[in-house]
């Protein structure tokens, strides 16, 4: 996702930072498509990961904000989805989510303060949107527990054994 943020520290550009980000952009598509050639020449299963955003509308970052390097990692974005379509391979959406996640709510930080890199939050948000892009259910596993009776009852991907109540806990 190295979009070269440096073409993107203002919306208007003049033409030779305009053919920088192509160039940019040329070269992430080319290299994208050799990762995804040499990953199916592996035999490995591919997944296309679009980028995380860059955090433009952050309150809390320190660092001065390029307001339209978010422009390129969406072309980013959309050259994987397009990569992915052609290869008939799944795409695990982080860019346009995550983008909208933090433009409503731009007290969230994922990015820290360098608005690029994703913190533990941001990381929470890519994982939710990967094993969504998976299909993973929502429920990892599910176990009630009635204390009173001394009992637990596991329902759903998960075993219950060794139950031990003391005066004050159940472990």
């Amino acid at each position: 996702n190295d979009v070269g943020r440096g073409f993107y520290k203002a919306a208007a550009a003049d033409d030779k930072t305009i053919q920088s980000r192509e160039k940019s952009l040329s070269r992430y598509k080319t290299s994208m498509a050799e990762n995804i050639k040499r990953i199916q020449d592996s035999g490995a299963t591919v997944v296309v990961i679009t980028p995380s955003p860059y955090d433009q509308y952050s309150t809390t970052a320190k660092t001065k904000n390029l307001a339209a390097c978010n422009n390129g990692l969406a072309k980013c974005a959309a050259i994987g989805r397009e990569l992915a379509v052609a290869a008939k391979l799944p795409v695990a959406e982080l860019h346009a989510p995550m983008t909208e996640v933090v433009a409503k709510n731009p007290e969230l930080n994922l990015c820290g303060n360098d608005r690029v890199h994703p913190i533990k939050t941001g990381h929470m948000v890519m994982a939710y949107y990967i094993l969504k892009a998976q299909n993973v259910p929502g429920i990892v596993a599910h176990a009630a527990v009635d204390y009173a009776a001394k009992k637990a009852t596991a329902t759903e991907n998960c075993r219950i054994y060794n139950i031990k109540q003391t005066k004050n806990s159940l472990t």
